[in-house]
């Protein structure tokens, strides 16, 4: 079984305190032999037994020794630090490794509501010809767990070619709901007739948009908010007639325009 991206982090955690307890061990071991370089009593010695010259020069040779030990023990402790600072910032790339791939799980686990398209039915009287075509904005929670306090609405309107709704002025205010992971809410239809999509008003599109506003479990202090935004580009088969999945399978055309975005 190949281990997850998570797993194998926290594995790579072990390492590291045993990597700083090692250097704080072998900084223990370096200062208890430096700790053995009596020179002052080595120098006592010489002074009683050795005089003039050869006092001279043998305590030349142990202030060279002291300095050579005190160099040493100032590389060493360079090499201690520098080894120090490495570990530290190899802590400091493991944890924020490790909140990367916590967010990433997050993210992964969070409820996810989006647009999920329109559905689209002919009304006819007499089963021939149609009198109006319901069109049904869709939602979808995709996501893996619920989303709550979900709002959402939806509007529709003629507009022209390069203009977008006022998502702000066109807000309605609905219940709050909970959508399960895979739920779908499909709303109630905006109508058109059959004149309307075969020859709208000139350089006007017919423009369906909505919202919706939750949260999820995982962050129930953040609002996530998903908008669309379509327009009516065109249309296949016959819309003055019955819709017929043999003889008049009419298929709607919309286009995304503005603002199509989820947080």
């Amino acid at each position: 079984m190949v281990p997850s991206p998570l797993e194998l982090m926290m594995r790579r955690s072990d390492a590291i305190p045993i990597a700083v307890l090692a250097l704080i061990l072998i900084a223990i071991c370096a200062l208890a032999i430096i700790s053995q370089l009596d020179v002052s009593r080595y120098d006592a010695t010489l002074f009683s037994t050795l005089e003039g010259e050869e006092f001279a020069r043998k305590a030349s040779i142990a202030n060279i020794a002291l300095l050579q030990a005190q160099i040493y023990w100032g590389a060493f402790s360079a090499f201690l630090a520098g080894l120090g600072s490495l570990a530290t910032a190899a802590g400091i790339i493991f944890v924020a490794a490790q909140l990367r791939v916590s967010r990433q799980q997050l993210d992964r686990d969070r409820a996810y509501v989006h647009y999920d398209g329109l559905k689209w039915l002919s009304f006819s009287a007499d089963r021939v010809n149609t009198d109006n075509w319901g069109i049904f904005p869709r939602w979808i929670n995709s996501g893996v767990t619920p989303a709550l306090q979900l709002e959402c609405w939806y509007g529709a309107a003629w507009l022209q070619h390069d203009q977008f709704p006022d998502f702000d002025a066109s807000r309605v205010k609905t219940h709050r709901t909970t959508l399960r992971p895979g739920g779908q809410i499909e709303m109630s239809p905006v109508f058109l007739t059959p004149a309307e999509i075969v020859s709208p008003s000139q350089n006007l599109n017919y423009c369906i948009f909505g919202e919706a506003r939750y949260r999820d479990i995982f962050s129930p202090e953040t609002v996530r908010v998903t908008r669309f935004c379509v327009k009516l580009m065109g249309y296949n088969g016959d819309p003055k007639l019955d819709w017929s999945p043999d003889k008049n399978p009419v298929n709607l055309h919309f286009g995304n325009v503005g603002p199509n975005f989820a947080t």
